[in-house]
């Protein structure tokens, strides 16, 4: 529930403004989901209900995004050398 307030929180100016915005937690990691992804994307799709709106919601890595929902999942290296 607490989840679903911030994320609501944080849309509020930008939905009253007429803009639907896409969401993503960054974290560290890999690729694998982590059991907090499911929780975000749930307050996300709650907060999205509230709002009368799709949202969507991918976790960045240093490496990857992903998608909780889709199982979606996108991997890069680094191209330039450190």
């Amino acid at each position: 529930a607490v989840r679903t307030d911030v994320v609501e929180a944080m849309l509020r100016p930008a939905v009253d403004k007429g803009v639907v915005p896409l969401l993503w937690l960054t974290r560290r990691g890999d690729t694998a989901p982590h059991d907090v992804d499911g929780a975000w994307s749930a307050a996300v799709h709650a907060a999205g209900g509230e709002l009368g709106l799709a949202l969507g919601l991918v976790i960045v890595t240093r490496r990857s995004w992903h998608d909780p929902r889709t199982g979606v999942v996108r991997t890069w290296k680094r191209i330039r050398v450190r």
